[in-house]
């Protein structure tokens, strides 16, 4: 356990070490580099950035939150000082690193959150710049250094550690004065992660246990289709809403990956998403062989498919229950609505949606209004705002106006110029601060984002979709100012190329 300097004073506070917060199961450190590729325990691989880019233009842009102001006694509290500066690991440089940010956040010792309480900026000459906080409240705190905006280097908690479940907490008491040991802001590398996998049944099955395998038995997993998109572009938020994970199968056979990944998930069920025109009575029985409670969830075409698949997840409805207009328990206050005739916007919804506690609705999107049956689920949903993932091509204006009408919340639309800006525009309105992890997938072919999509929303992570030899500029635009750590790529080198894992090229 590193010593801390304290000073005692008149109406100071200490800072007295309380030790490190147990890092994340999924998470480890660039110094372990152990995180999961085709097997479940690949190495990542640290990268620089193609290049720094302005935010992407939203109208949902956050703002750095304001320190809450405290009732607290004047001649209470303590002072907090140190140093910081950038470091070039090669070289064994430091300079002095003036304009940082440094940010003080009060644990509440019932629900273990943290609330920013105050501020500082680190000043002066030196080999490092120094700063002083101002009288802090007593308590545990989290202690993060973040850099001046258009710095190349990475924000850091104390001591010294890149992610926050890393971070070692200090309290302060009444009457004294620390001084921290110097915090040193290294250059900015991403932590870049494949999944790979012989097919994209291996793929599915290598991110359902690098997700899952820890917390087996499983709740639940969907199997889907892995030749035949429309019926899983629902499963994967409705998964993610039970807390499970997305296998892929074959029409007529259960691939040996699939299999291998049901054994060791254990799930305690089974949600098989599609008539047996996708997924075959044989199939379904084999699966329910490994676990008895074994459902179908299907409909007469790719829109019934979806609204049965959010029906079950959301409203408990099996597929042969009754339906009308009636709340259900539980429903889905946010919903997002794209295109079955496409799977990219859909893709990119998922994570979206999870974040939001969401379901994603497939709809005909040239279809000039909403059929009963969609109308009488958003209202069994409870529904109250509508996220349109792609543009007026995609999902017509008397779709979103018909949503406008039947919904009392917000409808906001999610355009671009393309899918990739789709993704990219709702990542950023969506996913607002910072996020250690991202998941990038084909925005060119579906599999293997299929899959993801659960892994990234329980990972309260976005995805994002690249082209297979280049970053699109708004993806990167959106994606580097969520700050990432971790960037987990979706995919073997026939789908993502070297280029990408390396962050080589933006695509020109």
């Amino acid at each position: 356990m590193r010593s801390i300097r304290i000073t005692v004073g008149a109406a100071l506070t200490a800072l007295a070490l309380v030790g490190a917060l147990a890092a994340p199961a999924q998470a480890a450190s660039p110094a372990s580099s152990a995180l999961a590729e085709s097997d479940p325990s690949p190495s990542a691989t640290p990268v620089p950035g193609p290049g720094d880019l302005p935010p992407l233009d939203t109208d949902a842009q956050s703002e750095a939150p304001a320190p809450v102001p405290f009732d607290i006694d004047v001649v209470t509290g303590g002072f907090v000082k140190g140093a910081v500066a950038y470091r070039d690991p090669d070289a064994g440089d430091t300079t002095p690193a003036r304009g940082v940010t440094v940010e003080f956040s009060l644990r509440d010792p019932d629900t273990g959150t943290f609330t920013l309480v105050s501020t500082a900026t680190s000043d002066g000459p030196g080999l490092a710049s120094s700063f002083t906080s101002q009288l802090l409240p007593p308590g545990d705190y989290l202690v993060h250094f973040t850099a001046p905006v258009g710095a190349t280097v990475r924000d850091v908690y104390y001591d010294n550690a890149i992610y926050r479940d890393e971070a070692t907490l200090v309290t302060v008491v009444d009457g004294q004065t620390t001084e921290l040991d110097t915090a040193y802001l290294d250059p900015k590398l991403y932590w870049i992660t494949r999944f790979g996998g012989s097919d994209r049944y291996a793929v599915a099955a290598n991110l359902a246990l690098n997700a899952f395998g820890d917390s087996a038995p499983v709740p639940v997993l969907y199997v889907a289709s892995g030749e035949s998109y429309p019926d899983a572009l629902s499963a994967g938020p409705a998964a993610a809403h039970q807390g499970g994970g997305l296998l892929l199968t074959l029409r007529d056979s259960i691939p040996d990956s699939t299999r291998a990944a049901l054994a060791e998930l254990q799930p305690q069920k089974i949600v098989v998403v599609g008539g047996a025109n996708t997924i075959s009575d044989s199939v379904l029985a084999e699966l329910a062989a490994v676990q008895p409670d074994t459902l179908r969830v299907a409909g007469a075409g790719r829109y019934e498919s979806s609204r049965a698949v959010i029906d079950y997840a959301f409203c408990g409805l099996l597929p042969d229950a009754p339906r009308d207009a009636t709340p259900c328990d539980g429903g889905a206050t946010n919903v997002f609505v794209a295109t079955g005739a496409n799977f990219p916007d859909a893709l990119a919804a998922g994570p979206a949606a999870a974040h939001r506690d969401g379901a994603v609705l497939l709809v005909p999107g040239t279809a000039s209004d909403l059929d009963m049956p969609t109308r009488e689920l958003l209202s069994r949903l409870g529904t109250l705002n509508a996220a349109i993932a792609g543009g007026g091509a995609s999902v017509s204006g008397s779709i979103e106006w018909w949503l406008g009408q039947l919904l009392p919340g917000r409808v906001e639309r999610f355009g671009g110029a393309n899918r990739y800006d789709v993704a990219a525009r709702m990542n950023t309105a969506v996913f607002e601060g910072s996020y250690e992890k991202i998941y990038v997938a084909s925005g060119e072919v579906f599999a293997d984002a299929l899959s993801g999509g659960p892994v990234a929303a329980s990972n309260d992570a976005p995805l994002y979709l690249v082209q297979k030899g280049c970053l699109p500029e708004s993806m990167w635009r959106s994606a580097s100012a969520l700050e990432p750590i971790d960037i987990y790529l979706l995919g073997g080198p026939n789908t993502l190329n070297d280029d990408v894992a390396k962050l080589k090229y933006l695509c020109r």
